[in-house]
């Protein structure tokens, strides 16, 4: 986000970092939890709206819908590819295949759903266990067309910076060379460059606005996760008589602690190859398996246990560096479910090493929401479906 301040307003990037930081820091620490919830659904929205103006008036420069679709790169339309399994990416032209994108998403979102701290903590602020269901349920059906429409956006400014020489100059001032393609970190500034070069200034300011609480929204909920799991899995182990008045001095110390720490990180995490979301999802990518794999172990074994746990998603963690480092070939997403899988063996038989030779049970669980479940798989298959013909209606 800083980067984008620097680059279309001309804000230091260290003041951007702690502009974006400081104020989220300080609404974080005087409100906790309801802070961040509530700010994130007036965010969201504010967000979401200014997708859909961007969107309006990209429409609108591009001379209405029927000269998008005449110019839009057709094969920017395909989204499913059954052909690219991710094992061969060296050149990066096997990525974002069907294959690696479902499997590798699964455990993915199976891990940021399932046990992450910034999901867990929103769906246990909720009122009781229907209301969780039912904003997981909500989840899964509104997130397409809310990504859709991102995508859409992204389609029609990408299609308007090919076709609009005077935007092409303007990215290229911008980011201070030709700017020949929509890869990497030059496609981040094309949404903010088109922000402050063609819309009302009273329009850039909202649009500005919407940017900046995508990446607070973000943070807040990051920052108040980290204290909450310092409190509850090490201040409170050692100090199991805290009084609720020393309960909330703590978490807000930490939320500063941990505030600095995210904003000292802020200042190295630009300098990663690739788009922000690509930067985003890589690193999470690296230890969503491995954590899914420790909640797993929990769940389903009964001999598991912290050692060998511990062995195991310090391996699925070190695999998947490795993976980054040593072994580009294998598309990225995999680590989500190559983690996994290496941190639920080396874990469960590290904890059988040390258990000794007891027979193992298992325990299955079953989620009886078969209604729901049978709901999303088929809403899932209607995306698919929509993906794949897509291109061929164009």
């Amino acid at each position: 986000m800083s980067l984008i301040l620097q680059a279309t307003i001309s804000i230091d990037f260290w003041v951007s970092v702690l502009i974006i930081g400081v104020i989220t820091l300080i609404y974080s620490y005087q409100g906790g939890m309801k802070a961040v919830i509530w700010g994130d659904v007036i965010q969201m929205i504010i967000l979401f709206l200014g997708i859909i103006i961007c969107l309006i008036y990209g429409i609108s420069e591009l001379g209405g819908i029927d000269n998008f679709l005449t110019n839009v790169d057709k094969s920017r339309l395909t989204a499913v590819d059954f052909s690219k399994w991710g094992f061969d990416n060296a050149d990066k032209q096997d990525e974002f295949g069907f294959w690696p994108m479902v499997i590798g998403g699964f455990f993915l979102y199976a891990s940021y759903y399932g046990t992450d701290q910034t999901q867990s903590q929103r769906l246990l602020s909720a009122n009781n266990m229907p209301t969780i269901k039912k904003l997981l349920l909500a989840n899964g059906l509104f997130r397409f067309p809310v990504t859709l429409t991102y995508c859409v956006m992204g389609l029609v400014l990408g299609t308007l910076l090919m076709t609009d020489v005077g935007f092409m100059q303007v990215m290229n001032t911008v980011y201070q060379s030709n700017f020949d393609s929509l890869e990497g970190k030059k496609a981040d500034l094309m949404v903010p460059v088109f922000i402050i070069h063609y819309l009302p200034n009273g329009i850039i300011g909202i649009l500005i606005i919407a940017i900046m609480s995508a990446a607070m929204f973000t943070l807040s909920s990051t920052v108040n996760s980290l204290s909450a799991v310092t409190m509850e899995d090490f201040v409170k182990r050692y100090k199991t008589d805290l009084s609720s008045k020393d309960y909330v001095k703590y978490s807000r110390v930490l939320s500063i602690f941990w505030g600095v720490v995210c904003l000292f990180f802020a200042f190295f995490a630009g300098n990663i190859e690739g788009t922000v979301i690509e930067v985003i999802n890589k690193i999470s990518s690296v230890f969503y398996g491995p954590i899914l794999a420790v909640f797993i172990l929990a769940i389903l074994t009964k001999r598991a246990n912290a050692f060998g746990a511990n062995i195991g998603i310090i391996s699925g963690v070190l695999c998947n560096i490795y993976l980054w480092l040593f072994v580009p070939a294998i598309f990225w997403f995999w680590w989500n479910a190559i983690g996994c899988l290496v941190t639920i063996i080396i874990g469960y038989g590290a904890s059988m090493i040390m258990a000794g030779k007891k027979e193992i049970r298992l325990e299955t669980v079953f989620y009886k929401g078969k209604k729901e479940v049978a709901l999303l798989i088929s809403y899932f298959i209607l995306i698919v479906i929509i993906a794949w013909l897509l291109p061929k209606a164009f």
